[in-house]
């Protein structure tokens, strides 16, 4: 091969220049232009916005504009995508911000000190055990005082749950959990009524799957494994309470973008089969308005999707539940609709003040209150007697 003469290295030169140029500013043309800034990629957050001269202070636009130019520049949701894609693929068993790559293409939440809480680093001091027992302690005795029985629900964690699909390192470091410490505290040391869901959860998985390998949360068949579980304590103290039986669904298979995989911008790309139970009949209890008192609602900052009434013509008793997403999620809300004539449901942790305002409110016979093990880090304040 004859050796290139310096003309046409120069034009060698010149080309490689010019598309450096342009593979430079073709994120800024594209996001000028508004390429390929139409694919979600499930942040659940408001990109910044373009700053503005004469409204945003001088010395701020600098960083706005960085801020906007980061959120739109050309082919960005593309770019990330295809990086998340690749590292999906090649680095299995590492974090990935608030994921962790488990065993099997299993995804799993590291938020809220998840992991170091399965590690058993982080355990409960004496004092916030105490703390959780005192509050937890007021609202069943309060509510005990008015003839309405509490019950305490945790929703565990999915590593919990499915410990065999994280990844090696994790999984044998395993150490004693904050549920684990709470739990035998309150066992030994108190009369709160609390429910553990861990047995079932860990029976019932020989079964079927009852978490999502690429969700956070449970699948459907976990969601009523939870309603069993708490229809049976609820039995024990009201025998006219008539729970479903798994003979009232039948499955089916879709696919759904699940949370975990949309917070790595991968929602389609890692969408799987997900086992539907649907009822045979469908139910027959009825939304209704719901607002709950002031200043609670507004504290919470509660949308009226937080809050949800059923009233069923079949039940015989009132429920309140204050809860998170698990309730919200498999369809355990719209369970325990069909067995109550009237259920108020909260997306949100009470205090004493919430707790008085709402029940005096709903006139409940049974208050619920579920939590995912990983809000056990929030350590309740209790309210004196005395206020």
């Amino acid at each position: 091969m004859s050796e290139q003469t310096p003309f046409m290295k120069r034009r060698m030169d010149m080309l490689l220049t010019l598309v450096f140029c342009v593979l430079v500013c073709l994120p800024l043309v594209g996001g000028v232009m508004g390429w390929d800034l139409t694919h979600d990629l499930g942040e659940k957050r408001v990109l910044a916005r373009c700053p503005a001269l004469g409204q945003d202070p001088l010395g701020t636009i600098p960083d706005k504009f960085e801020a906007f130019y980061q959120d739109h520049f050309g082919f960005r949701n593309g770019l990330i995508r295809g990086h998340n894609w690749i590292r999906y693929k090649l680095f299995k068993g590492s974090s990935f911000g608030k994921v962790l790559f488990g065993k099997n293409d299993w995804l799993f939440l590291t938020k809220s000190g998840i992991l170091p809480d399965f590690l058993g680093q982080n355990p409960m001091t004496t004092a916030d055990l105490e703390a959780w027992r005192d509050a937890l302690e007021q609202r069943q005795r309060w509510l005990a005082e008015r003839g309405i029985r509490y019950l305490f629900v945790i929703a565990p964690n999915k590593a919990t749950i499915y410990p065999e699909m994280l990844p090696d390192h994790v999984q044998k470091g395993r150490g004693r959990s904050r549920m684990d410490q709470l739990l035998g505290y309150l066992r030994d040391l108190s009369s709160v009524n609390c429910l553990d869901l861990r047995p079932a959860l860990l029976q019932a998985k020989a079964s079927g799957l009852v978490y999502h390998p690429k969700d956070s949360h449970w699948t459907d068949r976990g969601s009523f494994i939870a309603y069993e579980q708490i229809c049976r304590r609820l039995g024990e103290w009201f025998d006219d309470l008539r729970p479903l039986s798994s003979d009232c669904f039948e499955l089916s298979t879709g696919k759904e973008a699940t949370d975990l995989s949309m917070m790595l911008g991968l929602g389609k790309e890692l969408a799987g089969d997900t086992e539907r139970w649907v009822p045979k009949t469908p139910y027959v209890a009825v939304h209704m308005p719901l607002t709950l008192p002031e200043p609670y609602a507004s504290s919470r900052g509660l949308v009226p999707e937080d809050q949800v009434a059923l009233e069923c013509e079949k039940g015989k008793r009132r429920l309140l539940m204050f809860h998170d997403s698990f309730a919200v999620r498999g369809g355990l809300r719209e369970h325990l609709g069909e067995c109550f004539r009237r259920s108020a449901f909260t997306s949100a942790t009470p205090d004493m003040e919430s707790l008085e305002l709402s029940v005096e409110q709903e006139h409940p016979d049974v208050v619920i209150e579920e939590m995912v093990e990983r809000k056990l880090k929030d350590i309740p304040s209790s309210r004196s007697d005395d206020e």
